[in-house]
Formats: C-alpha cells, structure tokens, sequence
C-alpha cells in the first residue's frame, strides 16, 4: 500500500501548491470544478483504498452517513420536486460543498495515510503556494489564471492593485501561529524547517489583510503566550511582537498600494475616519443580511434553495445572484437544508469539540467555528481539510500506545 501513500502525499502536493486552487477552474462540460476540488475529490478516494491506520471507533458515525442521504435526498429529490430544478443544478449545488463533505468522508473511513508523510506534503505545498504569490506580485505567472478568469478579475486581485496578497492557503497562518507558540512540541511542529513554515505562512495571512483572520491570528497568538507566563515567554512574546511591528512598518514604507491598503482597511477606522459600519456593512454585508433574512422568511431554509435562484444579488456584479455567502453555516442551511445543518453541528462537536481532545486542538476549532460566522471556512475553503488532518494529529498523538509513530 505504499503505492497509495505516494499518491496521495504527491497529489495533496501538486493540488495546494497552487497558491489559486481554488479559484483556477477546470471545465468538464456543464460542470466547473476548481483544481482544490479535484484535488479533494482524488485524496479523499485514495484515503478509501489506503491501509487502515488511524481509525475513529464512534457510535456518532452513522450520523454522517445520515447526513450524506439527507443531502441527497434533498438535493436530488426535493428540489427537482418543489423547484423543478434539473439534475445539473443539483449536481451544481452539491458540488459547492465538496470540502465539508470530503472531510466529513476522512471522519467516516478514518484517516488511512500516513500522517507524518501527509503532514509534510502539506506544509511543503503551502511554502510554495506562498513563494508562488510572492514571485506573481513581482512576475506574473499566467499559469495561474484560469481561462473562465476576465482581465478585470485577475488585475482585482493582483497585489499592485489591491495590496493584498492573493492565496487560496492563506488560513493555514491561523494553524501556523497556533503551533509555533503552542508550548507543547511533538514531531509536527518541533523541527526548524516546520517553524519556518508556520512564520511564512503568518506572514502570508498577515499580508492578505483580511481583518477577520488577523483578529483571530491576534486572539491565537496572545492566547498561547499568555498560558503558563515566565520570564522565558515575556522575552519570547516581546521578541516578535517588536520583530512584527518592525517588519509591518517596513513594508508599509516600502509599497504604496499596502499603505493604502492599510489605510483604507485599518487605520481609517482606528483614526476615526472611517467605521466598522461603513468599512465593513454598508453597501456589502447589509446586501447580504438583507438576503438572507428574505431568503428565511420564503421559507428556503427547510429543504434548502434551488441553484438557479441565488441567496442575494450583488449589484456590484451586474445583478449575479450569489450561490453562497461568507458564512459556512448559512451556506449549509441554504444549501443542504435544515436537518443536514443539525446534523453537522452534532458531528462537529462529537469529534472536533470532543472533551477528551487536547483543549489547545478545541480552542483553535472554537476560533475557526467564530470565523466561520465572516469566512466560509468550514464549507467551501480548504480550512475544513487543514482542520481534519490537524484533529488526527492531535488524535493519533494522545492515543499514541494504539498507533505506529515513526520517529522522525
């Protein structure tokens, strides 16, 4: 079987490398999927044909096998029924979910790789996601746009015009700043090259100035080096607090699309030139509250919505109607419908909110489920993969006299 750990750690590695995974799209006929969908799909396959290594003996996993044929049935039945949707849209629709229900399937099977190979692919293909974004802020690399992609949208979100850096993997920094300041050291985040990652990621998620991500990145951070205090650690924090500061101040110096960036998303607000409220809601979320609340009221939260008619419509995008929102849970809702909600939030705190997990794995997932409420990470992102193989981890580590742990 090692024929299928190869696979799988080289697959897992081309497919996130991409620093645009997600949005680089392949077209198999009426059918769009982006290349971390494919990526998804072929790991979650080859995880099903893999030697069984870590697996989770839980009464709670018929519950997501429950959840599968309430999806469908909604999806491929319901609807089709109430809407008159046709199999396309369904097969559309259900496609929008591949993350949460890829993740969902490593839960089920439990995961069959090896997670010391895998974990490494994984840290390897988000340094070079990153170094990719860095090097297309410098030389564009057309490789990774996709044709579906117009002028406007790539000059959107290059960094010249925006400020921000672009990456699909970007969340990772989240995870990275947990385990670099995490005072526990195991074989995943003990080894210098490991630390590195985790620097270069933060320092990605830094400069994507998504103000959701740096507040939990701030919240993670403070929350590990504030536990235990000692001399060691106030020297430790103090360290690369300055370093932060001085590297921030540098670039902001340095690149006048990031000051303006900075300006425009941060100090504003914090000079009292701009607010929250108009920063952040007015003319964007207050759309899509809007639509969701009209959206509840029509009663499309029961069965879910059918794929044509959209959650709400932005005007900014020529009337579009929107497939998904910003929030995984209103996603689920409006997607899969009410029971399937349910029943991923029982699964959710079954395994990744169990109370026998290490509390450090549950605080982060409690930050990730706080961030879900203004990033869909847990339906559409690859956050809710970064999150499975992390529970494992941390999984595998405390049950340690169970499994076969190689010594790095």
């Amino acid at each position: 079987m090692k024929l299928i750990n190869y696979l799988f750690c080289i697959i897992l590695f081309i497919g996130f490398s991409s620093p645009t995974n997600r949005s680089f799209f392949i077209n198999f006929g009426q059918l769009n999927l982006s290349i971390g969908e494919i990526t998804i799909l072929i790991l979650t396959i080859l995880n099903f044909f893999g030697p069984t290594r870590y697996p989770l003996k839980n009464k709670f996993r018929p519950l997501i096998i429950c959840f599968f044929i309430v999806t469908l049935f909604n999806e491929f039945l319901l609807k089709p029924i109430f809407y008159l949707q046709s199999f396309s849209d369904s097969t559309k629709s259900f496609r929008l979910g591949i993350p949460l229900f890829c993740a969902l399937l490593f839960l089920h099977t439990g995961f069959r790789i090896d997670l010391q190979s895998t974990w490494k692919a994984l840290l390897y293909s988000v340094l070079i996601s990153i170094l990719l974004s860095v090097i297309n802020t410098i030389i564009p690399l057309p490789f990774l746009h996709s044709a579906n992609q117009t002028d406007s949208d790539i000059v959107m979100s290059s960094f010249e015009y925006s400020g921000r850096l672009f990456n699909d993997n970007v969340s990772f920094g989240i995870i990275g700043a947990y385990l670099l300041t995490e005072k526990r050291k195991s074989w995943y985040n003990s080894k210098f090259w490991q630390k590195m990652i985790f620097a270069i990621s933060i320092a990605a998620l830094i400069t994507a100035f998504n103000r959701t991500y740096l507040f939990i990145l701030f919240v993670v951070i403070i929350y590990n080096l504030t536990r235990d205090m000692s001399i060691k650690k106030i020297f430790y924090m103090s360290f690369f607090i300055l370093l932060a500061i001085l590297i921030i101040f540098q670039i902001y110096a340095t690149f006048p699309f990031v000051q303006k960036q900075m300006d425009k998303r941060i100090l504003s607000i914090f000079i009292g030139d701009n607010t929250i409220y108009k920063s952040t809601i007015k003319g964007n979320r207050d759309v899509i509250y809007e639509g969701i609340y009209n959206r509840f009221i029509q009663g499309y939260w029961i069965i879910g919505i059918p794929y044509d008619l959209g959650i709400f419509t932005y005007h900014w995008k020529s009337g579009t109607p929107m497939k998904y929102t910003d929030t995984s849970f209103v996603n689920i809702i409006f997607r899969c419908g009410i029971l399937p909600f349910i029943i991923v939030a029982i699964i959710f705190k079954t395994y990744f909110l169990d109370k026998t997990l290490h509390k450090g794995f549950r605080f982060l997932m409690m930050i990730f489920l706080l961030a879900s409420l203004n990033i869909d990470a847990l339906y559409r992102h690859n956050t809710i993969l970064f999150i499975t193989i992390l529970y494992y981890i941390y999984f595998v580590n405390q049950n340690r006299s169970q499994f076969t742990i190689k010594k790095q």
